[in-house]
């Protein structure tokens, strides 16, 4: 992940599709896979919530040295003068991965979200050969290569199955 004192920038976006694009690597998805399935079926914390923690442990741990020059600018800070600033005081309130990736996965609208009851677990069949992972996560996010999908992607003449 990225360091802290890029956390709040606004080109963050940026990185985070590069951190989606490799998260599809892994799962084996393909680019239409919605982009909250990803962590999920690479069992790894969004890109979002690792920062925030990571940035909650780098405020604790000035917190508890005192005698570093940074800790005055972190417990006392500053006022804030610019409101288009974030500073990284500004969410003071450390967070748990665990409940917050709940949290999310919860309030997202993704097809087939029943299927994932917690998020942070490591999904059941995370072992088998590439292949048959890959192929499973596809049908778990509703992209896997039915006739409906290959249709839709060109590689078929109709949308319905040989048997009607």
């Amino acid at each position: 992940m990225c360091h802290q004192k890029w956390s709040r920038s606004s080109h963050m976006a940026s990185i985070d599709s590069q951190l989606n694009n490799t998260m599809q690597l892994i799962s084996g998805c393909v680019r239409p896979t919605q982009t909250p399935w990803l962590p999920v079926l690479a069992n790894i914390a969004p890109p979002r919530i690792h920062r925030k923690v990571a940035t909650d442990n780098l405020l604790a741990t000035v917190e508890n040295h005192p005698e570093w020059p940074l800790y005055a600018d972190i417990v006392n800070h500053p006022a804030q003068r610019l409101s288009s600033r974030r500073p990284i005081w500004a969410e003071a309130a450390p967070i748990d991965i665990t409940t917050q990736w709940e949290e999310d996965w919860l309030s997202a609208s993704v097809v087939n979200q029943h299927l994932v009851c917690d998020p942070t677990i490591q999904q059941p069949g995370f072992d088998p050969p590439c292949q048959s992972w890959t192929l499973l996560n596809l049908f778990r996010t509703d992209q896997g290569p039915c006739r409906a999908n290959l249709h839709k992607w060109g590689l078929a003449a109709s949308e319905f199955c040989d048997c009607g």
